[in-house]
């Protein structure tokens, strides 16, 4: 598997991970990521999240973190409004797939 393929495929699975995650604990990811970044996240909250973000290279947790914040601006909150985000490298980037709950793109 090339570098590529790799990357796309880990930043696929993070994203599947933190809109779990999010689900889970009810938060929208771009309020946790910067309660996490200012440190005041509870630490139990937080030491999940971390748990998911540590087992990726940072350039994934980096791309992953930037789509999903840019879906939640566009869309709403993952828990209230995202059901699934996805990425497909194409000739001038990725494509992001955004589907909604009620199943609109």
């Amino acid at each position: 598997m090339n570098t590529k393929t790799k990357l796309d495929s880990n930043v696929n699975a993070l994203m599947q991970r933190i809109i779990g995650w999010t689900r889970e604990h009810d938060r929208s990811f771009q309020q946790t990521l910067t309660s996490l970044c200012e440190g005041t996240l509870p630490e139990k909250t937080a030491k999940t999240l971390r748990s998911i973000l540590y087992a990726y290279p940072h350039e994934t947790v980096w791309v992953a973190s930037q789509y999903l914040c840019e879906a939640e601006t566009q869309f709403g909150p993952i828990p209230d409004s995202i059901e699934m985000v996805s990425l497909s490298r194409t000739v001038k980037g990725y494509e992001v797939k955004v589907i909604c709950k009620g199943g609109q793109q």
